[in-house]
């Protein structure tokens, strides 16, 4: 297995649940603490390894794009101000990381989201996939590093898992399989059921915003096609891929915050304060 080096991050949504705040702005925009959602996610994907990043947006949500692109304007204000810090940090990941984006214009899912990149990610590649209004703040190692690392092991799929309780598994796509490892949380994955109904549900394990996966998938995509709702789902997707692939799950270690509303937001925040806000002043 060749070396994981792109990542989609679809973040196209319009973010109804965060209005009138995000009609302008893209929630993925919002900060928490001292930047944006979405650079959590990609000095996340730069500590795994990854190199080419491809944003997923809307016709309107540019500006996710402007924000990791150079700006020399900015690095004469920081320098000019002595945030020499803050200027090596910005310059690293624009400097040594690649931008792109994929305009998905009508919304059919999630799996919809990814497929819209097909034609950028080469048929013998493997990429990584993490949703713009997830972000984790890591026990020790980053989620997707751990999952980069155990695909290049056993040269198959990782995805990230999160134990949910039973009033909550209506709202994830739920996995089967064999726990391999208590210690390092390491599951066998041979079954995943988007959203099932709780005396359904092959366990109490829900399918995270990470993710480690062939192109193979667009091929998945297509056979599948669109569901009753003409949504194109990412969960039967994964499940085409056990067939063919060696298929591990890793719980989360880590604070897991979901942006994308306003408590989630808030309480991201209050994380970053907990453990960033001390020293950052």
């Amino acid at each position: 297995m060749a070396k994981v080096t792109t990542v989609v991050i679809p973040a196209a949504g319009v973010g109804t649940r965060l209005f009138p705040a995000s009609k302008a702005i893209p929630k993925e925009l919002f900060p928490i603490g001292d930047r944006p959602a979405i650079q959590y996610n990609v000095e996340e994907a730069y500590q795994a390894g990854i190199r080419r990043v491809i944003f997923v947006i809307n016709p309107y949500k540019e500006h996710i794009l402007y924000h990791f692109l150079p700006n020399e304007r900015v690095y004469r204000q920081l320098k000019h101000k002595r945030q020499l810090e803050a200027l090596e940090q910005l310059k690293e990941l624009e400097t040594k990381m690649e931008f792109e984006t994929v305009i998905q214009y009508n919304p059919h899912g999630l799996g919809h989201a990814i497929h819209v990149c097909k034609n950028r990610i080469p048929k013998d590649e493997w990429f990584a996939i993490m949703l713009g209004d997830e972000i984790v703040f890591p026990e020790t190692t980053p989620p997707l590093k751990r999952l980069v690392d155990n695909a290049v092991e056993h040269d198959g799929c990782s995805i990230s898992l999160l134990p949910v309780p039973d009033e909550h598994v209506n709202r994830y796509g739920i996995i089967g399989g064999e726990e391999l490892n208590h210690d390092d949380g390491l599951w066998r994955v041979d079954t995943l059921v988007e959203k099932p109904a709780l005396e359904d549900a092959p366990s109490r394990m829900a399918i995270t915003g990470r993710y480690v996966v062939p192109a193979t998938i667009f091929d998945a995509f297509d056979d599948i096609g669109p569901d009753a709702r003409n949504e194109i789902q990412l969960t039967p997707a994964l499940q085409a891929l056990t067939k063919d692939y060696p298929f591990h799950g890793l719980v989360l270690k880590g604070e897991r915050l979901d942006i994308g509303n306003p408590e989630g937001l808030a309480q991201a925040n209050m994380a970053w304060l907990r453990r960033y806000g001390q020293t950052n002043g």
